[in-house]
């Protein structure tokens, strides 16, 4: 759920979504909610999980449901984890800013990240994430990263003047 903001809409929907899920789905599932009110009824949680032990977690997750933090794109696509994410709001107090909306933007494009982008839409795409047999094939016989995202000269320019006037 990131390190500052807290994300109840997030880990509530979750956290319902569970009591349709038979009993012998929910003793797999490890919730880090961050510093939010909500606490999970459905499902074992924890505030953070320590750095080392999170990365053991992801590595060993089927899937792994978030915020649309770049921590954990970047951390899915490490481990080459399917993803789904639902954005943070600033409309809603979640975010000082709406940059987790421009990040899905941009990065619905991956093959292995699904975007909710609302609670009511999270039940069906974690539905689709259970049922789908080849999720843990996302990644294979798709484009590789490297093609979906080009690099962007002028963005590169700007970050090498910025670099060298310093």
């Amino acid at each position: 759920m990131g390190n500052v903001d807290p994300f109840d809409r997030l880990v509530q929907a979750f956290d319902e979504w569970i009591l349709t899920r038979p009993a012998d789905c929910q003793k797999e599932i490890v919730a880090q909610i961050g510093y939010g009110r909500y606490l999970p009824k459905n499902c074992p949680y924890v505030r953070f999980l320590p750095p080392l032990d999170y990365r053991n977690t992801f590595e060993r997750a089927q899937f792994v449901v978030a915020h649309a933090g770049m921590g954990t794109i970047i951390t899915a696509v490490e481990f080459r984890k399917p993803l789904i994410v639902m954005p943070k709001r600033a409309s809603l107090g979640e975010q000082r800013n709406e940059h987790q909306l421009a990040t899905v933007r941009e990065f619905r494009k991956l093959p292995f990240l699904q975007v909710a982008e609302t609670e009511v839409e999270l039940p069906r795409m974690l539905n689709m994430a259970i049922e789908e047999a080849a999720m843990s094939n996302r990644f294979q016989g798709k484009k590789s990263i490297e093609t979906i995202f080009q690099p962007n000269p002028a963005l590169i320019n700007f970050v090498s003047e910025f670099v060298n006037q310093r």
